[in-house]
């Protein structure tokens, strides 16, 4: 009877065995030293067309009627900033901004910005607008005053129709915030700002 239980395990261990080189399978050192599939993060990121649907279905919960709106996505490092800039027709001068998670498409920050002193149409033509480096000229000599060096920070320019849109992100690494600009594109004024520390 003792006799019995070891050649019943080692029948047992070949049949095992025979099994899984039947099957093809390979043994465990051949299993894990292929290496993992690795998922691009360019590949996982939301679209700007998906970004701006999230920001569409909230912005309709409080406005209504989108079409009173030019929207105006504006990508960086890790978030979409989606701007609904008023059209020139509609009364008042400010519009909301959504910041949506690109990894997630979670809403992680939403606020109306002023976009201009809203007589756009009455410029004449002729006169100049300042361009995307002036724009960022001016931002920069402030954020410098109080943040010292911009090094640190990935730079985010977004042309709307009257004003720019200046944005410090930090690096990857880096927490908190950096300083976040909406300059007039008539007179360079700096029509608000915002600083995270």
């Amino acid at each position: 009877m003792n006799v019995l239980i070891p050649i019943t395990a080692l029948f047992f261990l070949s049949v095992v065995l025979s099994c899984n080189e039947a099957s093809g399978r390979s043994d465990l050192r051949q299993v894990t030293s292929a290496p993992p599939q690795q998922i691009s993060k360019q590949d996982s990121d939301i679209s700007r067309e998906a970004a701006v649907r999230i920001a569409e279905e909230n912005a309709k919960k409080a406005y209504g009627r989108l079409d009173q709106f030019t929207v105006i996505p504006c990508e960086q490092q890790a978030f979409w900033r989606i701007v609904f800039e008023p059209t020139p027709a509609m009364s008042g001068n400010a519009g909301p901004e959504y910041l949506i998670d690109k990894r997630t498409g979670l809403i992680v920050g939403k606020r109306d910005l002023p976009l201009g002193d809203g007589s756009s149409s009455e410029f004449p033509a002729r006169l100049q607008k300042i361009d995307g480096e002036k724009a960022i000229a001016i931002a920069r000599g402030d954020a410098t005053m109080t943040y010292g060096s911009l090094s640190n920070y990935d730079l985010t320019a977004c042309e709307l129709t009257t004003t720019w849109r200046v944005i410090y992100s930090p690096r990857k690494g880096l927490n908190g915030g950096g300083p976040e600009y909406v300059v007039d594109k008539f007179s360079g004024t700096i029509r608000e700002k915002k600083y995270y520390q």
